[in-house]
């Protein structure tokens, strides 16, 4: 894998590499979590993806947190 880019595709191409050793060398047939969880995107390392709904509510948790109005939630990952 470590000519492989690491873009947000690398984890699919881990994924599928870690199926294909684990099916030829040891007989195991593994899903990735990606064919067990359709529903989920997967994000480059196979974090899942906050969704916008996620993102919505940690920023309305988190915002009264805050020590001052000039801070600001640049992101959530």
């Amino acid at each position: 894998m470590g000519s492989v880019e690491r873009d947000s595709e690398f984890i699919f191409h881990f994924w599928k590499a870690k199926k294909r050793i684990l099916r030829d060398q040891f007989g195991i047939q593994w899903k990735t979590p990606a064919e067990l969880s359709p529903g989920v995107a997967y994000a480059n390392y196979g974090q899942p993806k906050i969704t916008s709904a996620e993102n919505h509510a940690l920023r309305a948790l988190f915002a009264p947190r805050l020590s001052s109005a000039s801070e600001k939630i640049q992101n959530i990952d």
